[in-house]
């Protein structure tokens, strides 16, 4: 790991990363690397802005697989409303992102829109890495009962299910003839093990 510090905040780049971003760029259509960097970069900058909204100081931005993680530090005394606003905001940002551009007449908006869309889905899977977890467990711990726990978690695993055969599906039909885009949801449940 590679790790500097500037005033408060700490910068962390974790190799695999750097690997990561090697094999994309390395294959066929860098432009997709570079554009779905992008899309977590302005994913994070949604959840950075909404921090400073909310006043929360940051810890640390992480680089790993994944993606970039900005980890918070006086995030334990938020009101539920600010802590669900911090952790949907990357989603919402990438979603905006991808509602402007998806139906753009030009390619590359349109594709640097789809790369936003998914980067949006991704986020907003169950996996301990994504902000979809983060975004479940404070919905579950603030709102039902600890006796009615299992029988959500049930549900949870249904619709987790799900939402893998959705992502293969996607990523099957958008990225047949494109071997960088077929390796996303490899890396992204790898970045699962990783972090959990």
């Amino acid at each position: 790991m590679i790790k500097f510090q500037t005033k408060s905040t700490i910068f962390t780049f974790n190799f695999t990363f750097f690997a990561v971003l090697a094999i994309f760029i390395l294959l066929r259509d860098s432009e997709i690397a570079i554009l779905g960097l992008s899309a977590c970069i302005l994913h994070e900058l949604g959840h950075f802005l909404s921090c400073k909204i909310c006043k929360v100081k940051i810890e640390e931005i992480f680089f790993s697989c994944t993606g970039l993680c900005i980890k918070k530090l006086s995030a334990k005394n938020l009101t539920y409303k600010k802590e669900l606003f911090i952790l949907s905001s990357g989603i919402a940002a990438n979603l905006t992102i991808s509602a402007s551009l998806l139906f753009a007449q030009n390619a590359f908006f349109k594709l640097f829109g789809m790369i936003n869309l998914m980067v949006a889905v991704f986020n907003f899977l169950p996996l301990s890495s994504f902000d979809g977890f983060q975004i479940r467990e404070l919905i579950i711990t603030r709102n039902i009962a600890l006796e009615n726990i299992e029988s959500y978690n049930k549900i949870f695993r249904f619709v987790d299910i799900i939402l893998f055969v959705i992502l293969f599906c996607v990523m099957f039909v958008i990225g047949n003839d494109n071997f960088c885009l077929l390796l996303i949801p490899f890396i992204m449940l790898i970045g699962k093990f990783e972090d959990g």
